[in-house]
């Protein structure tokens, strides 16, 4: 393994889910069935604002060690009681929950931003190794395969077959495991708290991208200012 590594968080960072992402998958599946239903994403929005493992991170969940243990878990506490709360009858919602599973892990679903593969095959060409560090569904490895990463990401550390969360320690001290605890190591994302914040906590460098928050050291507005930082930075330290 390289002694320059880069972990890069997906959803936000590097790709996206056409349409959005939980409230529009649960109501895609609503249409599925009752194409004229009168829901909204405003309806769905504050039934899916809490629940989902990432929501307490400091809490381990080595127990769901599997795709099937964690999504029957993610149906029972978030999606079911996200669609009986709208009124639907228990089976209807055990129903709707799978078709809503099924919508989100849809990989056609999925894009990459248009600077993602120009930033990492230039930073590849660079000597960066690239590894994704993402709390996403089981089925991530899939939609990277879909978009095309499978030549430019060497390691995909996902939590929910981990059993920890971003920001929590663990899930870093396992991803630098797996890459060979490198020399130089980053971490890019989107989120403060969970990959900037937390990367820091454990010694590990962020950048914040797509968005500004003054409490990131580094931050970008796009990918193509990422290879530009770490350039700099290379060169100020000895």
């Amino acid at each position: 393994m390289s002694s320059k590594v880069l972990f890069w968080d997906f959803d936000g960072t590097l790709g996206h889910r056409r349409g959005g992402k939980w409230s529009s998958a649960l109501l895609e599946a609503l249409h599925e069935i009752e194409p004229d239903c009168d829901v909204t994403l405003d309806d769905l929005k504050p039934l899916v604002s809490s629940g989902f493992p990432w929501h307490h991170p400091d809490v381990a969940h080595t127990h769901l060690h599997t795709p099937e243990l964690w999504w029957s878990s993610l149906r029972k506490q978030v999606i079911e009681k996200a669609y009986r709360s709208l009124g639907y009858h228990e089976h209807a919602a055990q129903r709707l929950a799978l078709i809503a599973q099924e919508t989100y892990i849809d990989v056609k679903k999925w894009a990459l931003y248009e600077d993602a593969l120009p930033v990492l095959e230039r930073l590849k060409e660079q000597g960066w190794i690239h590894a994704v560090i993402s709390n996403h569904v089981p089925e991530l490895q899939d939609i990277l395969n879909y978009l095309g990463l499978t030549d430019f990401i060497s390691v995909i550390i996902n939590f929910s077959l981990e059993g920890y969360e971003k920001p929590h320690p663990q899930l870093y001290q396992i991803a630098l495991q797996k890459v060979g605890n490198p020399r130089t190591v980053w971490m890019i994302g989107d989120n403060l708290h969970a990959d900037v914040l937390g990367a820091e906590n454990v010694g590990i460098k962020g950048i914040l991208v797509r968005t500004e928050e003054k409490r990131a050291a580094f931050q970008a507005k796009d990918l193509y200012e990422i290879p530009n930082i770490l350039a700099r930075v290379e060169q100020q330290e000895p």
